[in-house]
C-alpha cells in the first residue's frame, strides 16, 4: 500500500470496545490454524488472554475515572448553585433585621435629640452608637455582596456623566468629620486644569474613592491625607494608549507599608498584618473591590508606600468625554469642601397626607415600623402579612371604590409569596403601582421583581426620606385608566 493511500478512521469509544470484543474470537481461531506447534499456539493464546484481561481492566478503571469525574463536575454544579443560594439567603437573613435596628434607632435618637435633659443626652449617644454599627454592618453585607457578583461577572455598570471635580468634593465633605475628628487635615485638588466630564460609572467611583479615602485616614494618626486631580492627555501605563486618562491621587502620612504587605495588598481578606488588624480592624475587602472595581471602569489602581512614610493610592480612568451639563458652572482649579450633611433631625414633611398605602410585610417589627414611618408622614397604612391578604385587600380596596394609590410588597413571604400575589393581581386585571420592598438584594432581583409586574424595587434597609420619597414618586404615576393591563 501506497503512503499516499492510508487514511486514518477516528472510531468512537464504545464502538471501538464493541469492535475489540468481537475480534478476540476470531483471533482465537487464527491461532489455531496457525502452523505452529501446540506449545507456540498455547503461549499466544496465554498472551492474548493477558491482553485482553489488561485491556478490560483499564478500560473499567477508565470507565471509573470518568464516572468520579462526572460525579464531581455535578457536585460542583451543586456547590456553585448552593453558594448562590446561601449568599442571596444570607443576604435577606442580614438585612431583615437590620431594617428594623435602624430604623427604630433613627426614631429613638431624633425623639432624644429634642430632649436637653441630662439623660435624653446620653440615650441619644448609645442609640447613635447602635446606629453607626448597624450601618458598618450593612456595609460589610454590601462588600461582600459586591465582590460576589464582581468574581462571578455579574457586576453592571452604569455609565452616565459625571463631574469627578464634584464627585471628588462630596468624597471629602462626607469624610471630614471622621478626618477632624483624628486631627488630621483632609484637602482636595487640582494639579493642573481640572478634569472634564466624564463618562463613567459614578455610583462605583465614588465607592472606590470612600474607601481609599477611608482606608487613608484610618491609617493615619497625624499629618494629612490629600485628594490630588490631573488628566493624562497622552494617556497613563494602565490605560492602553493613545486614550487620555484621569488619574487621582490619595496620599496619608501614615504608617506605610512594606514589600511584602504590597504583595498581598489587594487580596480579597487580606490585612496589612495581624497587629493592624487588631488596632485597626477592617474586613481586608475594600481595596480587593476597589482595584476589581477600577478594573470594571478600564482603568486600575496602583500603590507606592514605604513603612513610616505613608502611602500613596494611584486611581487610574480612561477619559472618556462626556458632553458637558447645560448649566454646569466652570469649576475652581481648588476643590473646596463643602459642609456634610446634618445628622441633625429635621421634622418630617407630611408628604403623604391622606395618601392610602398597603403595606405586605410578614416581618413584624419592619411591619410596625414602616406602618409608623407612613403614617408619620400622614399617609393611611393598611398592612398585612402575606401574599393572600395582600390580594384579597387589594381588590377589596379597588371594589369599594377607595383604593390603594400604593403597594409596598415584601417578596419572600408565608403561604403566597409577594411575586405570585403581584402576577395574581397584574393577570386579574390591577393596575396601579406596586412596589416591590425586599431584603433580597442579589443580581437579577430586580430583575426577577419587574419580570413578576412589579413597578420599582427597593431593598432593605432603607431610610425613612428614601421611603417616602419612594412613595411620592409613584403618586404621580398614571391613573389606572390610562395604563395597560400586564399579564
Amino acid at each position: 500500500m501506497r503512503a499516499e493511500d492510508r487514511h486514518v478512521v477516528l472510531v468512537p469509544q464504545a464502538e471501538q470496545r464493541d469492535a475489540n470484543q468481537r475480534a478476540v474470537p476470531e483471533v482465537h481461531r487464527a491461532i489455531h490454524l496457525l502452523p505452529y506447534p501446540p506449545v507456540q499456539r498455547r503461549a499466544a493464546l496465554d498472551l492474548l488472554r493477558s491482553a485482553k484481561e489488561q485491556a478490560d481492566a483499564a478500560n473499567r478503571e477508565l470507565q471509573a475515572a470518568l464516572s468520579r469525574a462526572e460525579e464531581l463536575t455535578r457536585a460542583a454544579e451543586a456547590a456553585n448553585t448552593a453558594k448562590s443560594e446561601f449568599l442571596a439567603n444570607i443576604s435577606h437573613e442580614l438585612r431583615t433585621p437590620l431594617t428594623a435596628i435602624l430604623g427604630y434607632t433613627q426614631l429613638v435618637s431624633e425623639g432624644c435629640a429634642h430632649r436637653c435633659e441630662f439623660g435624653g443626652r446620653v440615650l441619644l449617644e448609645h442609640t447613635e452608637t447602635v446606629l453607626r454599627n448597624a450601618r458598618h454592618l450593612l456595609a460589610i453585607i454590601n462588600d461582600v455582596l459586591d465582590l460576589s457578583r464582581i468574581e462571578a461577572g455579574r457586576l453592571e455598570l452604569e455609565l452616565t456623566p459625571c463631574s469627578v471635580t464634584e464627585l471628588v468634593a462630596d468624597v471629602v465633605a462626607s469624610l471630614q468629620i471622621r478626618a477632624k475628628a483624628q486631627g488630621l487635615r483632609l484637602v482636595a485638588s487640582h494639579d493642573g486644569p481640572p478634569p472634564p466630564r466624564i463618562l463613567t460609572d459614578a455610583h462605583r467611583l465614588r465607592q472606590i474613592l470612600i474607601n481609599l479615602v477611608g482606608n487613608a485616614i484610618k491609617f493615619t494618626e497625624q499629618g494629612e491625607v490629600q485628594v490630588i486631580l490631573r488628566t493624562c492627555p497622552d494617556g497613563a501605563p494602565s490605560v492602553p494608549p493613545p486614550a487620555p486618562a484621569l488619574q487621582i491621587d490619595v496620599r496619608d502620612t501614615g504608617i506605610g507599608m512594606t514589600p511584602q504587605q504590597l504583595d498581598r495588598l489587594f487580596m480579597p481578606f487580606s490585612q496589612v498584618d495581624t497587629s493592624a488588624s487588631r488596632r485597626f480592624g477592617g474586613t481586608g475587602l475594600g481595596l480587593a473591590i476597589s482595584r476589581r472595581l477600577a478594573r470594571s471602569l478600564g482603568g486600575d489602581i496602583s500603590v507606592t508606600s514605604a513603612p513610616g512614610r505613608g502611602s500613596c493610592f494611584r486611581v487610574t480612568l480612561p477619559l472618556r468625554p462626556a458632553p458637558a451639563a447645560p448649566t454646569a458652572a466652570a469649576p475652581k482649579s481648588h476643590i473646596s469642601a463643602v459642609t456634610p450633611p446634618s445628622d441633625a433631625p429635621t421634622e418630617t414633611r407630611r408628604a403623604l397626607a391622606g395618601i392610602r398605602i398597603l403595606l405586605a410585610e410578614d416581618a413584624e417589627d419592619t411591619q410596625r415600623l414602616f406602618s409608623h414611618l407612613l403614617r408619620k408622614a400622614g399617609a393611611d397604612v393598611t398592612a398585612v402579612a402575606n401574599g393572600h391578604r395582600a390580594m384579597d385587600a387589594a381588590l377589596a380596596a379597588e371594589a369599594a371604590g377607595r383604593p390603594f394609590q400604593v403597594i409596598l410588597m415584601d417578596m419572600q413571604m408565608p403561604e403566597l409569596d409577594g411575586y405570585a400575589a403581584t402576577r395574581t393581581l397584574r393577570q386579574r386585571g390591577y393596575r396601579r403601582p406596586i412596589i416591590a420592598l425586599t431584603a433580597h438584594a442579589m443580581q437579577g432581583d430586580r430583575e426577577k421583581c419587574l419580570a413578576a409586574g412589579c413597578d420599582d424595587f427597593a431593598t432593605k434597609p432603607i431610610t425613612p426620606a428614601a421611603l417616602r420619597a419612594l412613595c411620592e414618586r409613584w403618586l404621580t404615576a398614571p391613573a389606572p385608566t390610562d395604563v395597560p393591563a400586564r399579564t
